[in-house]
């Protein structure tokens, strides 16, 4: 930007504003001097976050690529491969895509269908382009287009060298439809960051196609028939990621809060998944959608030679998508949408939920089109859909339809939700025709005619007007609350002698320790600030008490964070100056955030949040708080259940061993005490025990060194379980190398019963597990007595036998 080069451009940018001058108020000038001045800050600015997004791809590619090779696993070099193909992308097609630069000068989200006419090189005269969110669709590989007078059909995905896709695995939340995607399943989180459902299942897969090709063989395309065949339709487009809960702000109304994000962070996908399954592509770019008769490539031509393609058939499957980046403004209305009346006698739970959908369906056109207005723009320019929130409560989303923003829903942002949220009651669903469900005088219009059938506009009208009302009408400042600040609220908390703090949720504990430029673990206080700020109180002799209706469990290996914690709140509890509540119910809006007493007085001081509570680890008083004081017989006592310390404590039981890197592994050290004559049947768990050859041969070493340990397991039992596969040839040869293994077995260990137990079901949660179960056998008069004790292995047997690794074995007792 200060290169010789733009300096015609900067010129004309400069007689631009001064020709404008006099048309513009003082405020008006004086934004456009400012965002003139602050273009090259920005632009550094994004650039620097673009080159973090960038390079954190980079590395997981290549990191994970490296603890493949290291493991001697294959796949490490088509991870480099890659990401070599990643860092190779188009410069300005990548700034565009993260809209960093005008989309309008640099067009990536458009899709174009090339008619071949034969050759690499070689293009019609018809020219077929759309944008990408109806191009995904509509040229998809199997679809037909009337152009020209001739019929064409999407036959291949076009291949560009330069043109990298790289695959993303998402999964969509079953309760919410919020989409996670990300670069790889191990950094999918485990919950929807929207609604906290677990996210089970598999993943699947998508990627952004450029472009899709017809086949060189129809040139000419074909005659039209009567009909032409019409592509199945796509989900709707998403939300990718939620804007952090921090950006979250309240409105005037109590009921509802909103953020907004720019479009170098909203991010939008629609995703095509075909008849249901997906997609598969030949090397050559042959695709097709999978079928019941179809799971893999079939016999084709090469799109661009018209010869036969003898490249084996793939089964790997795929969907296709566009993402883009926009403006978003994440609108959440914490009001439970209710479930319609309807004109049936006993309705299904089904019949009852499409219809609530409606209503979230009409409440988000409404407040789309009302923003429109507000903002005099043409309702094409911003699109709405919603996702439904913890007790069909439900979050409205609007964004820009340009991609790259075009600055409309920070402009819908700057209108007070309640003038938005009333406008769409009283404008857009106040029909003066006094229809019922919809009609082209209110709700319906040309861009919203998909969902018609959908919309129920009395019911959607209601639930607006309950929204709407709490603003004048909030029975905690009917009753005496006033507003303070932040500061005050704190200044109150710490002159009380106990804290008891009430929220819907106690936070978030996923993922792995953080750590400092140096590599050390951070504190559980430098993770979670108000933690530190509780631990001090607490130090100082204050009683606190946390109430949830929930808490994670503390004994989960998988929560680091959670066990971390726990170590640090079990002294605490111990001494009583701390309790844990599980609360039988979730918060309503007269609950208080925090309630405070002293010894000295009878009164009680409540605390509320304006809008909805954040968790009990994120914040402890927010910028603005209601705050009524009450006589303590003048409340109701909760209703609560302790958390006792046993349940964050490790159980005596649990030994835990860990293996440092180049730290020899002696199996009789680990196991020794758990092998003895009782022992009647030993079980190896472990999904990969057989699925390369270096398994193989790892658990041999194992069990040559186990057996030196246990003799010739003579009367014992040995089990294998493993699996299941992510595929069907993958299925077929651990099954065989399974049975190859036994027979090997069955020679060096003829007294022993060798027993396989393959796990063929995927949806079975524990799938992943790795442990060792030593069931042994007693008598206590005359009578059997069973015991089994577990030794889970936190990476499996490869690293167990591997003193190139680090790794952690749990021994404890089940039964």
């Amino acid at each position: 930007m200060q290169s010789p080069n733009s300096l015609e451009a900067r010129t004309l940018a400069e007689n631009l504003l001064h020709n404008l001058s006099d048309s513009l108020t003082e405020e008006e000038a004086q934004s456009l001097i400012n965002a003139n001045d602050n273009l090259i800050e920005d632009f550094i600015r994004e650039m620097r976050r673009l080159c973090q997004t960038f390079g954190t791809r980079f590395r997981h590619y290549t990191e994970k690529a490296d603890q493949l090779s290291k493991a001697g696993q294959t796949g490490g070099d088509a991870l480099r491969n890659r990401a070599y193909r990643w860092s190779n992308l188009r410069i300005i097609n990548f700034l565009s895509k993260q809209g960093i630069i005008p989309t309008y000068s640099f067009p990536v989200d458009s899709i174009d269908l090339e008619v071949t006419t034969g050759g690499f090189n070689t293009r019609s005269a018809v020219e077929l382009s759309r944008d990408a969110r109806m191009g995904i669709t509509e040229y998809a590989p199997g679809a037909e287009v009337i152009a020209n007078g001739r019929l064409w059909t999407s036959y291949a995905i076009a291949q560009h060298p330069r043109e990298f896709m790289p695959p993303f695995k998402y999964k969509i939340c079953p309760n919410c439809q919020h989409i996670e995607a990300r670069e790889d399943d191990s950094l999918i989180p485990q919950n929807c960051q929207s609604c906290n459902t677990p996210l089970t299942g598999r993943s699947r897969t998508f990627i952004e196609p450029k472009g899709f090709i017809t086949s060189a063989s129809e040139p000419n395309g074909r005659e039209p028939r009567s009909r032409r065949e019409l592509p199945p339709q796509a989900l709707e487009t998403q939300l990718i990621g939620n804007a952090p809960d921090r950006l979250f702000q309240g409105t005037n109304l109590t009921k509802v809060e909103w953020a907004i994000q720019n479009a170098q962070e909203g991010r939008m996908v629609i995703i095509n998944r075909g008849h249901g399954s997906g997609f598969v592509k030949c090397q050559c770019g042959y695709a097709h959608p999978v079928t019941n008769r179809h799971q893999q490539v079939q016999a084709h031509t090469n799109p661009y030679t018209q010869l036969e393609c003898n490249t084996p058939p793939n089964r790997w499957r795929f969907d296709l998508a566009h993402t883009f980046h926009t403006d978003v403004l994440q609108i959440r209305c914490t009001i439970t949408v209710p479930l319609p009346e309807l004109p049936v006698e006993n309705p299904t739970f089904e019949e009852l939920e499409e219809a609530r959908e409606g209503v979230a369906r009409s409440a988000s056109e409404a407040i789309r089109l009302a923003a429109c207005e507000l903002i005099e723009v043409p309702e094409m320019e911003v699109s709405a859909t919603f996702r439904w929130l913890a007790n069909a409560c439900v979050e409205i989303i609007l964004y820009d339809n340009v991609p790259g923003g075009a600055g409309y829903c920070s402009k819908i942002k700057d209108l007070s939700a309640s003038e938005l949220l009333t406008y769409a009651k009283n404008k857009i669903l106040d029909c003066p025709d006094g229809c019922s469900t919809s009609c082209s005088r209110c709700l319906r219009s040309y861009s919203n005619q998909a969902h018609w059938d959908k919309f129920r506009r009395i019911e959607a009208r209601s639930w607006l007007g309950e929204l709407v009302k709490i603003k004048s009408d909030d029975q905690r400042v009917l009753k005496g609350a006033e507003e303070i600040s932040d500061e005050r609220a704190y200044e109150l908390v710490e002159a009380a002698d106990e804290i008891i703090i009430t929220r819907n949720a106690f936070g978030d504990l996923t993922g792995g320790l953080e750590a400092n430029n140096n590599g050390q673990e951070l504190s559980i206080g430098e993770m979670y600030p108000v933690w530190k700020r509780l631990n001090r109180w607490l130090a100082i002799g204050k009683k606190i008490t946390l109430v949830c209706p929930q808490y994670p469990n503390f004994q989960d290996f998988s929560m680091p964070r959670a066990r971390r914690l726990a170590e640090a709140m079990l002294p605490h509890l111990n001494d009583g100056n701390l309790k844990l509540q599980i609360a039988a119910s979730t918060q309503n809006s007269d609950s208080p955030s925090i309630i405070l007493a002293q010894s000295s007085s009878n009164e009680r001081t409540y605390l509320h949040h304006l809008t909805r509570s954040p968790a009990a680890l994120d914040e402890i008083a927010a910028d603005r708080m209601l705050v009524v004081k009450k006589s303590k017989n003048d409340i109701p006592a909760l209703n609560t259940q302790d958390l006792t310390p046993d349940r964050l404590e490790r159980p005596d039981s649990v030994q835990r061993i860990h293996l440092k890197k180049h730290q020899p592994r002696n199996l009789q050290a680990i196991f020794g005490s758990l092998i003895n004559d009782q022992l009647s049947r030993v079980e190896i768990i472990d999904r990969y025990m057989v699925a390369a050859a270096h398994n193989i041969e790892t658990l041999e070493r194992f069990l040559e060194e186990f057996t030196s340990i246990s003799g010739n397991c003579a009367g014992k039992e040995i089990k294998f379980t493993y699996g299941p596969a992510g595929n069907q040839r993958d299925h077929n040869e651990w099954k065989t190398a399974m049975q190859r293994l036994i027979k090997k077995l069955q020679r060096t260990l003829p007294e022993a019963k060798i027993t396989p137990n393959y796990r063929g079901n995927i949806r079975q949660r524990d799938y992943h597990d790795r442990r060792i179960a030593f069931h042994s056998q007693t008598t206590r008069r005359g009578k059997p007595i069973y015991t089994t004790h577990t030794a889970e292995l936190t990476g499996g047997i490869q690293p167990l036998m591997d003193a190139e690794q680090e790794t952690s074995v749990f021994i404890f007792k089940v039964i």
